[in-house]
């Protein structure tokens, strides 16, 4: 891969680069770290994805090159530290815990391996005060739900220190185990946030194959997230949705059309630019999810319709370039980097 036609004052987006970059490594199996680390200009994201993709290749990673005093991201320490947790199938807490610079975010990746290799967590250790943060809590309470299949709300629910996203986890596994959801329980007038709702709702659509509108759209207060969840579901259901319905002045948020939107174009196997870019007030997002829709479905792209000069966003470039690196097994750089040139 030519890295000056990327990397050498381009004007090629940043997260353009990261795209092609990755496919390029799964495609020739390999990376130079001479080439993209050692003082050239590639961001440090960039770096994480080609770092964490040679350690999927090499199985292994060496903490005296990336740890000790390199100048690798914090970041890039979890990407690494958690693959040599898979391929070693244990982790040293001394090393890791203890005193050491490892962020917080580190110990929440490494503690949950451990417990799903372990099978079980003590509480004594974890939550009786130690500085373990709210976040890990969640992470290592759903694993233990999941081993034991089932959860004693006295224990967690009831005036323990258990935060409101943990309820949440909880709840819902306990639903996928029963196959049903109490709405008197849960619903009416108890202290379940508004999230925990939508989550509970969403695996009733998927057990009963169904939803009544009448119920959960007529003036009961279900947020608007919770209608997009289950709109969508039916769109999943019935295989279809109905424009004058959903789009023409009822009130659908606009994230709900683009969710109604992507299954119609997975079941039609098409899509209509004319209808949905032309001037049609569509967002911007939309088009992206579209038009990717279009790609994956016609298995090319073409650049002159899309790149030169037309009002594309850039998050559409990325979108579209990408699958076009999966259809081809390659990209050229120099037919890449003069488009987004001209695009400018």
């Amino acid at each position: 891969m030519h890295h000056s036609d990327i990397i050498a004052g381009k004007p090629a987006p940043t997260g353009l680069m990261h795209l092609l970059w990755e496919p390029a490594c799964r495609r020739s199996g390999r990376w130079r770290s001479a080439e993209i680390i050692a003082g050239k200009p590639a961001p440090t994201g960039l770096m994480q994805l080609l770092w964490g993709a040679g350690c999927r290749r090499f199985g292994h990673w060496r903490s005296a090159e990336i740890i000790a005093g390199k100048p690798a991201a914090t970041g890039l320490r979890q990407l690494l530290w958690e693959p040599a947790c898979r391929r070693f199938g244990y982790w040293r807490s001394a090393e890791i815990i203890a005193g050491k610079p490892a962020p917080t975010g580190l110990r929440q990746l490494l503690w949950e391996p451990a417990c799903r290799r372990f099978g079980h967590w003590r509480s004594a250790e974890i939550i009786a005060g130690k500085p373990a943060p709210t976040g890990l809590r969640q992470l290592l309470w759903e694993p233990a739900c999941r081993r034991s299949g089932h959860w004693r709300s006295a224990e967690i629910i009831a005036g323990k220190t258990a935060a409101t996203g943990l309820r949440q986890l909880l709840w819902e596994p306990a639903c996928r185990r029963w196959g049903h959801w109490r709405s008197a329980e849960i619903i009416a007038g108890k202290p379940a946030p508004t999230a925990l709702r939508q989550l509970l709702w969403e695996p009733a659509c998927r057990r009963f194959g169904h939803w009544r509108s009448a119920e959960i759209i007529a003036g009961k207060p279900a947020a608007t997230g919770l209608r997009q969840l289950l709109w969508g579901a039916g769109c999943r259901r019935y295989g279809h949705w109905r424009s004058a319905e959903i789009i023409a002045g009822k009130p659908a948020s606009t994230g709900l059309r683009q969710l109604l939107w992507e299954p119609a174009c997975r079941r039609f196997g098409y899509w209509r630019s004319v209808e949905i870019i032309a001037g049609k007030p569509a967002p911007t997002g939309l088009r992206q999810l579209l038009w990717g829709a279009g790609c994956r479905r016609f298995g090319h792209w073409r650049s002159a319709e899309i790149i030169a000069g037309k009002p594309a966003p850039t998050g559409l470039m990325q979108l579209l370039w990408e699958p076009a690196c999966r259809r081809y097994g390659h990209w050229r750089s120099a037919e890449i980097s003069v488009f987004v040139q001209s695009a400018t």
